[in-house]
């Protein structure tokens, strides 16, 4: 016997959001947003119940009021070069600008339990699964480009150019370990303060 079970978690992208959207063509709609990374596809309920959808290459960009993570949250239509270099529209949050512009796009991967049993052939067993929202970040940089930011500590200080030393004497003196959104956020938002 298997045992098998998924875990329910809440994500802002399954609830509806009061904000506002700015489309391309400058109109502006106000209602209640649900909106889908994955798909680059966002859906307005306006105040008279109607149900609008719209794409990346369609809206320039967009707020919601998250009740969830409660906060106002901000995204943006911006290009990123496919491999194909393609300019393709994409929706990304903005978490910070500055001298350093940091965005960000939700990911959710499903994680898979497993456990061990001495009753089970091969010892292994299947716990159940679950959903856990893994974010990308990214860069603005000055020619308006989007640009992957490497998760490696390395990779991160290389953004600071010749303040690298500077900022790795930050992260000591702030215990400040790069292993998540709040960390990487908190560097980068005093770099820009300091070296605007």
């Amino acid at each position: 016997m298997t045992l098998s079970t998924v875990i329910a978690q809440n994500f802002s992208k399954e609830y509806w959001h009061k904000g506002e959207v700015y489309l391309f063509t400058e109109e502006s709609i106000k209602g209640s947003i649900r909106y889908d990374l994955d798909q680059n596809n966002i859906t307005i309920r306006t105040p008279d119940n109607k149900l609008r959808s719209y794409n990346a290459s369609q809206v320039e960009q967009f707020w919601i009021e998250d009740e969830l993570q409660k906060r106002v949250r901000y995204f943006y239509s911006l290009p990123q070069i496919t491999k194909d270099d393609y300019r393709v529209l994409y929706f990304f949050e903005l978490l910070t600008e500055g001298k350093i512009t940091l965005l960000c796009r939700e990911n959710f991967v499903v994680k898979q339990v497993g456990y061990y049993s001495p009753y089970m052939w091969g010892g292994w067993t299947n716990g159940g699964s679950y959903v856990v929202q893994e974010d990308d970040y990214f860069l603005l940089n000055n020619e308006g480009n989007v640009v992957d930011v490497e998760e490696d500590r390395e990779a991160i200080m290389n953004l600071f150019g010749k303040k690298k030393d500077v900022m790795e004497l930050y992260l000591i003196d702030h215990n400040n370990k790069l292993r998540n959104r709040e960390d990487l956020l908190q560097m980068i938002r005093y770099y820009n303060e300091v070296y605007k």
